[in-house]
């Protein structure tokens, strides 16, 4: 063979192994990544339930990752960016970012910003010493109330809700020696109702509960619409009947929501694919899907707080949930 025949043959070789590279990689599952919350937290446990989902239909396109990046200021920016292609962020941050309210005035409205899905997160939860034989929010006027920190959101969705029901409380401002635990504060009689944002059910409330024989306030609808008035950002949420010691009847309440986000650029596939991962079930039929189907109102908020992803809005009305 000749040295020109043998240098292209060579080149042949190696022009074949860089085709069966890039073909191999051309063939690989494109990985995406989705950004939760603190370690271990709700947001994070969030994301993590998407890549499983997801991963677990095995589809050949994709591959799901998540992350835990501490906080929804954190994901929004990281969305943004690209660095991330999905995160689940606290639905009044997305609010924000998406009209450039609050601490995004600066940057002015995110147009980019897209929903996918909203899921109820930590509830605004009013818990009564017997004493005060409170069931509803109207009964609480006059009582002295306690909260987890000063402007928390517990204070700000409390204050929400004492303006929508039109009563007056009082703030509790105990000692300095029971001023840094109110669950102490309401055992002992100290504060007639306190205050704190929770996912439900929760061990610890139910703890607390039974210990020390504690009632759940609930909220009248008219009082949760008057809340819920100009804040698509908030959304109503029910305490069903027996998810805690002695609550015998339904707690309606109302809070914030975990809200999956990505930007209007996302692939239309990916979403396709991540829809179907989230609300269908898969091959393995002992596995039930992720979320529940929303009703066209929860599609309704979630697209309120920033607009829907177009491949989420078709999949909705593909199923019939949305017109």
């Amino acid at each position: 063979m000749s040295r020109s025949l043998t240098v292209r043959a060579i080149l042949f070789a190696c022009a074949l192994i860089f085709a069966g590279r890039a073909a191999s990689q051309e063939d690989a599952p494109k990985q995406f990544v989705v950004g939760g919350g603190t370690p271990f937290g709700y947001y994070f446990g969030l994301a993590g339930a998407v890549c499983a989902a997801l991963n677990g239909r095995n589809d050949p396109r994709f591959r799901c990752l998540n992350v835990a990046n501490g906080d929804s200021s954190t994901n929004l920016r990281e969305v943004d960016e690209g660095l991330i292609d999905f995160a689940f962020v606290q639905s009044d941050w997305l609010y924000r970012a998406s009209r450039g309210e609050g601490r995004y005035r600066s940057t002015g409205p995110n147009s980019e910003l897209r929903s996918i899905l909203s899921v109820p997160a930590e509830m605004l939860t009013v818990l009564a010493h017997p004493i005060t034989d409170a069931k509803a929010i109207t009964q609480l006027a006059g009582r002295r109330i306690g909260y987890d920190a000063p402007n928390s959101y517990s204070y700000l969705l409390m204050r929400a809700a004492v303006e929508a029901a039109r009563i007056d409380v009082l703030d509790s401002a105990p000692d300095s020696e029971a001023n840094a635990n109110i669950t102490s504060q309401i055992c002992r009689g100290r504060i007639d109702a306190m205050v704190t944002v929770e996912r439900h059910p929760s061990a610890s409330l139910a703890g607390l509960i039974g210990q020390c024989g504690l009632t759940l306030v609930s909220l009248d609808h008219l009082v949760i619409n008057q809340a819920l008035m100009g804040r698509p950002d908030l959304t109503p949420f029910r305490i069903k009947a027996g998810s805690y010691p002695g609550i015998e009847t339904d707690i309606d309440t109302f809070g914030l929501m975990a809200v999956l986000v990505t930007q209007s650029s996302a692939s239309i596939p990916l979403i396709e694919a991540v829809m179907k991962a989230l609300f269908e079930t898969g091959s393995n039929k002992a596995s039930p899907s992720l979320f529940k189907a929303p009703s066209s109102d929860e599609i309704k908020r979630t697209e309120d707080v920033a607009p829907l992803h177009s491949a989420a809005k078709a999949y909705f009305r593909q199923m019939g949930w949305t017109r």
